[in-house]
C-alpha cells in the first residue's frame, strides 16, 4: 500500500502514527505531502506526489486553519467539493476523506458548529456519487478525555488541529476504516428484543406498553436500531434471537411500525420462541448457509451472554455494558462495525437470505437435478473495472471456505493482473428465478500460452455454494480460453478453504506439484467442458 497524505494542517504526527498502525498489518509507503499543498495535490500537479504513484489518499482537512467567514459562506465547502472531483478526474486508487472538526469557537457560536454539521453531512452524501470514503470523526470530539483534545493548536513545528496524544485516536480511527475497507470482519449479527431493541419485557409490557419515545430511556435502544439499520444498509445481515412468543412479536412489528427505526423485513431470519438462543443461532446459520465465522451476538443478559458464549465460542458475543447509555461508544469503539465501502452486493444480500428460506423449501420437494434445474441459474461474466473492483476486493479478503489463495490481495495486486496482457481477471453474477445474488466469484490469473492457465486467485461466496458455479466458471474459462489445454490451480491450504480442497479432489483434479503450503492442482479442459452444470453463461456487455 502506498498512501499519500493531503491536508491543510501539519500532519507529522498523524503520519507517524498511522504508518505505525499500518504496518503491523501491511507492507506499507507513507507520503506526507508539503504542508498547506492540497489544493495543487488534489489537481496532480505536485510532483512529488505525481513520483510516489500513491494507490490510496487521505485528505485530512481542518477548521482550524479555515476562517469562520470562509466556513459559514459555503466557501470551504465548495474547494472541498472541487478539490475531491479533481482527484477523481485523475486518480483511480482509493480516496478517504475525513469529517470535519469543529472549531474551539463552535462551543459558543451555534451557527458555527451548525456549519461544521452541514459540510460534513455534504461530504457523506456526495461519498456515492464521487465514489470515496468518508471517515466519520464525530465521536472522537466528544467522547475522548478533555486532556488529550485540549489545546487543539500545537504550535512545534507548525499548526496543528489536536494535541499530539488526541492523533493517536484519530490515526486508529483512520485505520480501522482503511483495514475494514480490505476486509469486513462481520457478516451477520444476531440481536436481543426485550430490554435491547427496546425498553422493558414486551410479554409483561404487552404491545402498546413498551416506550418508545426518543426523548425518554428509550433512546439507546433507538440508537441501537440506527446503528444496526446503517449495517444492514451496507450488507450486514440482520437476525433476531429472542425469548419470546413470534406471533406477539411480529403483530408488535406491525402495530407499532411508524415509532421503529428497524422493522420485521429488515431481518433475515427471526428466531423467537423459548429455546436456548445457541441452538436458535445454529438453525438461523443453517439455514442462510454461513458458518460460525463473522457472526456478532448482541444481548443484554449477562445469562444469554454466558449460554451463547459457551455453546459457540467461535461467534463474537459483546459483553454489553450495564448502561444502556454506554452501549453505543462500547460498539464504535470495539472496532468491529465499520462498513467504509457499499457495494450494490451489499444492499441485496438480506434480500437474498430472506429467498433463501423458499429455496431450502423448493429443494427439499424434488430431487437435486430437478431443483437445480428449476432455478433457471443465470452466471455472468465481467473482467473486473472501476466500477466493481472495491467487491472484487472485498469478497477476495473477507471470503473464506472457498478461497484457494488464503491470504489477503490489494490494488496493487489487482493492477498487476490487469496490466498484463496475459493475465485475466473475471467477476461473476448469479442470478435465479427467485433473486439477484449479486457477485458471487472472483478469479484471476495468467495465460502459459498454449498449454495452461493458471489460476492464481479464486473465490466463491458460500451464497452461491451446491449450485455447481465452481463448474460453470471453469467451463467459462475453458470456453474464452480455448488454446489452453489444461487449468492449473495454485491451491495455498488454511484451516478455513477445506471445502476448496474437497471440491479438486472429490472433482477428479491431480495434484501435480506440492510445495508447502502451495498444492498444485490441475485438469484437463476437455473434461471440464463437458460437465453437467444446468448454468447458463452470459458476458456482461456493460462492463
Amino acid at each position: 500500500m502506498k498512501l499519500a497524505i493531503l491536508s491543510n494542517v501539519s500532519t507529522q504526527f498523524l503520519t507517524q502514527n498511522l504508518s505505525v498502525l499500518l504496518k503491523k498489518k501491511y507492507e506499507v509507503e507513507v507520503l506526507e505531502t508539503s504542508f498547506g499543498s492540497w489544493k495543487i495535490c488534489s489537481r496532480g500537479l505536485d510532483p512529488t506526489l505525481n513520483d510516489f504513484e500513491p494507490d490510496s489518499m487521505l485528505l485530512f482537512l481542518s477548521s482550524t486553519a479555515v476562517s469562520p467567514d470562509r466556513l459559514s459562506n459555503g466557501q470551504f465547502l465548495e474547494e472541498v467539493k472541487q478539490s475531491i472531483v479533481s482527484i477523481t478526474e485523475w486518480f483511480s486508487g482509493k480516496l478517504y476523506i475525513t469529517g470535519i472538526d469543529y472549531p474551539e469557537s463552535a462551543c459558543l457560536d451555534t451557527s458555527l458548529k451548525l456549519t461544521i454539521d452541514h459540510i460534513n453531512r455534504e461530504l457523506f452524501l456526495l461519498r456515492q456519487q464521487e465514489k470515496y470514503i468518508f471517515v466519520d470523526l464525530f465521536d472522537l470530539f466528544f467522547f475522548e478525555k478533555a486532556e488529550t483534545f485540549l489545546p487543539r493548536k500545537y504550535h512545534g513545528l507548525g499548526i496543528f488541529s489536536f494535541h499530539p496524544k488526541y492523533y493517536e485516536a484519530i490515526s486508529q480511527r483512520i485505520s480501522n476504516i482503511i483495514d475494514a475497507t480490505i476486509s469486513r470482519p462481520i457478516k451477520t449479527i444476531f440481536v436481543d428484543l426485550d430490554n435491547t431493541l427496546w425498553p422493558g419485557i414486551l410479554g409483561d409490557e404487552g404491545i402498546k406498553g413498551i416506550n418508545l419515545a426518543p426523548d425518554s430511556a428509550a433512546l439507546p435502544h433507538l440508537d441501537l436500531q440506527y446503528l444496526l439499520k446503517k449495517l444492514k444498509q451496507s450488507g450486514v445481515i440482520l437476525n433476531i434471537a429472542s425469548k419470546n412468543d413470534i406471533d406477539i412479536v411480529k403483530e408488535f412489528f406491525n402495530v407499532r411500525r411508524e415509532e421503529l427505526l428497524l422493522h420485521w423485513e429488515d431481518f433475515a431470519t427471526i428466531k423467537a420462541n423459548w429455546e436456548p438462543k445457541s441452538a436458535n443461532i445454529n438453525e438461523a446459520l443453517a439455514e442462510l448457509n454461513l458458518t460460525h465465522s463473522g457472526v456478532v451476538f448482541i444481548d443484554d443478559s449477562k445469562f444469554e451472554q454466558n449460554e451463547v458464549s459457551s455453546a459457540l465460542p467461535e461467534i463474537i458475543v459483546l459483553k454489553m455494558p450495564d448502561e444502556p447509555y454506554e452501549w453505543n461508544k462500547y460498539l464504535v469503539d470495539s472496532n468491529l462495525f465499520h462498513t467504509p465501502v457499499v457495494t450494490g452486493e451489499d444492499v441485496i444480500r438480506t434480500q437474498f437470505y430472506q429467498y433463501e428460506g423458499k429455496r431450502l423449501a423448493s429443494s427439499k420437494s424434488m430431487s437435486r437435478t430437478d431443483y437445480l434445474q428449476s432455478l433457471q441459474l443465470v452466471l455472468r461474466a465481467q473482467p473486473v473495472s472501476s466500477e466493481n473492483i472495491d467487491r472484487a476486493i472485498q469478497l477476495l479478503n473477507k471470503t473464506n471456505q472457498f478461497n484457494i489463495k488464503g491470504a489477503q490481495i490489494d490494488y496493487e495486486e489487482v493492477k498487476r493482473f490487469t496490466a498484463d496482457e496475459s493475465s485475466f481477471f473475471w467477476l461473476f453474477t448469479l442470478q435465479d428465478i427467485y433473486s439477484n445474488y449479486g457477485i458471487v466469484s472472483c478469479v484471476y490469473g495468467t495465460e502459459y500460452g498454449e498449454h495452461t492457465l493458471e489460476i492464481e486467485g479464486w473465490c466463491l461466496s458460500c451464497r452461491a455454494f451446491t449450485r455447481n458455479v465452481e463448474n460453470s466458471i471453469l467451463q467459462f474459462l475453458c470456453t474464452n480460453y480455448p488454446q489452453c489445454k489444461a487449468m492449473s490451480i495454485a491451491f495455498n491450504a488454511t484451516s478455513k478453504n477445506k471445502y476448496a480442497k474437497n471440491y479438486f479432489v472429490h472433482n477428479s483434479f491431480k495434484k501435480t506439484s506440492f510445495q508447502e503450503p502451495i498444492v498444485k492442482f490441475t485438469k484437463a479442459s476437455n473434461i471440464i467442458i463437458n460437465e453437467t452444470t444446468y448454468i447458463t453463461q452470459e458476458i456482461d456487455e456493460n462492463q
